[in-house]
């Protein structure tokens, strides 16, 4: 039984990758270890050169010749060049012995092997340094010109922070003097009410109708937003005896009628009118409240409208605070 070592199986794996009769599998293995190997580089041009002699001399077995031609029709030129050398040595000293002083042709022709072989994989190396250092100056432009993009939307989001910080700020400023035009309203609104009622208290005393004695409270979005926790300061002075509560419904017109409900913050107890009707340009439902009725303290004011069979919808509610 013929043992075959593991070197024979090496070198005929290498025999198979050089005539191009190697599995992917097997080429790649190859290709691994000349790469990380140089005694294996070296020993797979030593076989190369070794069936280039086999090849020119004849010694080639018959069915490897047309594998051999295959694999190395690109190289015809090495091949001739071994078989001239070859031929020239043998035609030059025919029948001479081999002595001390002559130089054997193979070895040359494997040294110029090895050269030309590690020639082209410096050449290879070198290729692959310029792909390299190509796509490295390809990454950087590239890299520049996001730079660059990325400079020019951070130019445009402080352009357009700096506008929205100008819109916000006369938004705020017409904020403000939408209130403080509804707050000199108002103010008018209570000094002709003051007015009013100075002129008839001498006639209905006794009568909120005849606005003797009243303050009045205009609820508006405008004046108390909902859901701010701003509670509007109503002062009372000892000499009131009403507080007159005007509600803007414009936005709730859809309803028949409504009711305004007034309770102490945290409390049950609520002073309720209903069936109140809107009435005016401006739709307002109005009522009167007798001001011993709501003592010094916060209060929430609720406005539900009304229609019938329904039960009544609350609609808005207002917070505000009675002082002296």
């Amino acid at each position: 039984m013929i043992n075959v070592t593991v070197e024979d199986k090496q070198e005929a794996l290498m025999v198979r990758y050089l005539l191009g009769l190697a599995t992917k599998e097997e080429r790649t293995q190859v290709e691994e270890r000349y790469f990380s190997e140089s005694e294996y580089f070296d020993q797979l041009l030593t076989l190369e050169d070794s069936l280039i002699d086999d090849f020119v001399t004849g010694r080639m077995p018959v069915e490897q010749r047309s594998a051999f031609k295959e694999a190395f029709r690109m190289r015809k030129g090495d091949v001739r060049f071994a078989r001239a050398l070859i031929q020239g040595v043998t035609q030059k000293k025919p029948d001479a012995p081999i002595t001390a002083g002559f130089v054997n042709p193979i070895p040359a022709q494997r040294s110029l092997r090895r050269t030309l072989s590690e020639s082209r994989f410096s050449l290879a190396i070198a290729i692959a340094a310029l792909v390299l250092l190509a796509i490295s100056l390809a990454l950087a432009y590239r890299s520049q010109l996001l730079r660059n993009r990325l400079s020019d939307s951070e130019a445009v989001l402080s352009q357009l922070k700096e506008q929205n910080d100008d819109a916000q700020e006369r938004l705020r400023q017409e904020q403000s003097l939408r209130e403080s035009s509804a707050r000199e309203l108002e103010i008018e609104r209570n000094k002709r009410i003051a007015a009013d009622s100075r002129l008839q208290k001498i006639e209905r005393p006794d009568s909120p109708d005849a606005f003797s004695d009243v303050v009045s409270v205009v609820l508006s979005a405008a004046f108390i937003p909902r859901g701010t926790g701003i509670a509007r300061e109503i002062r009372v002075a000892e000499n009131i005896r009403w507080l007159r509560f005007e509600v803007f419904v414009k936005r709730f017109s859809k309803y028949e009628s409504y009711r305004i409900s007034i309770k102490p913050a945290g409390q049950k107890t609520a002073v309720e009118r209903t069936s109140l009707q809107a009435a005016g340009a401006a739709p307002t439902v109005v009522t009167t409240i007798p001001a011993k009725e709501l003592k010094p303290g916060d209060y929430i004011l609720t406005l539900y409208g009304e229609k019938t069979g329904l039960e009544p919808a609350e609609l808005e509610r207002y917070s505000f605070r009675i002082t002296n």
